[in-house]
């Protein structure tokens, strides 16, 4: 049962570059499938990094709960429980061992590699991955602290533009346009403020 459950596993955001023009993707379920080629597992930054993001990505996960939701990939699909499962089974496989070989070999024996449909031909992408910064700071400005670090406003809102869409399709922009890099949702951000007739609008934020 594991093994069925344990098929598909994804860490990086993938942005597929389109160059010469290739035929449209008319479903989802196309832009994936199952690698043929044989591959060799490793990670030249180190496992503990490895093992502290399957950590980060499993709270994550299970901080935004709907755990009967469907997660595609490819021809696969699974629910973000199973997804959950194959990720913690990961994490055991590498507390079992630091040099990481449980994890490998679990991840060679019960996973599925799958290739992204690029851009001239399949595999051709270009994977784009973030990093948490550690860095000093200090409550007053010196020498080597000389630029501010702000919080997020408290009057700022966010406004979930997809929702709008679906209720009312005539809002409907560019479906080209990128809205925020930040976040996978069509959001605007804007502050809040008591008009003249004392309803309270929203603004912009700038």
């Amino acid at each position: 049962m594991l093994k069925k459950i344990l098929k598909v596993l994804g860490f990086c955001g993938v942005l597929v570059v389109f160059g010469c023009a290739r035929t449209p993707l008319k479903k989802q379920e196309e832009a994936l499938r199952v690698t043929s080629e044989k591959l060799r597992y490793f990670d030249d930054l180190g496992l503990e990094n490895l093992k502290t993001q399957l950590q980060v990505h499993i709270l994550a996960l299970e901080k935004l709960g709907q755990l009967q939701q469907k997660m595609t990939f490819g021809s696969e699909q699974l629910t973000r429980q199973q997804y959950l499962q194959s990720l913690r089974f990961l994490l055991s496989e590498f507390e079992k061992d630091p040099s990481g070989a449980y994890y490998f070999r679990a991840l060679k024996k019960n996973f599925k590699v799958m290739e992204v449909y690029g851009g001239k031909s399949w595999g051709d992408v270009l994977v784009t991955s973030y990093y948490e910064p550690v860095i000093s700071g200090s409550k007053t400005y010196n020498i080597k602290h000389s630029q501010p670090l702000y919080s997020k406003p408290k009057d700022m809102v966010i406004i979930q533009w997809d929702e709008f869409e679906e209720k009312l399709p005539h809002l409907k922009r560019d479906q080209r346009k990128e809205y925020e890099q930040k976040s996978a949702r069509k959001i605007l951000r804007g502050r809040i403020e008591t008009s003249k007739s004392g309803f309270p609008v929203i603004h912009p934020y700038y």
